[in-house]
């Protein structure tokens, strides 16, 4: 699975969890763009950081942009520190879509749903690409 189609499915979930994501009848669609994703195993001695940005078009013309610095710790050894930066990519996708979802650190949105800049009852299907 890519980076993008892992934080689409991450999306979808989230929608579908908070039952605003519809397969049948959508009244809108989503595009999702993958602005920035770039990690980092190396920051000071044992330290590491993912970088993020989605960018979010309604088929309403609407539109939001989240963006995510995850730091963790990745390990002096270059095994460790590789396997820490992959487990830590799940976090960060899990905070971006919660920026999308509830408008946490996204200037100006709103949470899914009645108040959502999108409207109500977000539905898919829901396209991603790349930068």
């Amino acid at each position: 699975m890519t980076f993008e189609a892992y934080m689409q499915k991450a999306l979808v979930d989230e929608l579908k969890f908070g039952d605003a994501y519809s397969d049948t009848s959508p009244r809108l669609t989503l595009t999702g763009k993958v602005e920035n994703l770039n990690f980092s195993s190396s920051r000071g001695l044992t330290g590491g950081t993912w970088d993020s940005a989605l960018q979010l078009q309604s088929s309403n013309g609407k539109s939001m942009r989240a963006v995510e610095h995850y730091e963790f710790e990745s390990g002096f050894v270059a095994d460790t520190a590789c396997k820490q930066t992959a487990q830590a990519f799940t976090p960060t996708v899990q905070n971006l879509i919660g920026k999308d979802c509830n408008g946490g650190g996204v200037q100006g949105a709103h949470p899914v749903g009645a108040r959502s800049p999108f409207g109500p009852a977000i539905a898919g299907p829901v396209a991603y690409a790349s930068a």
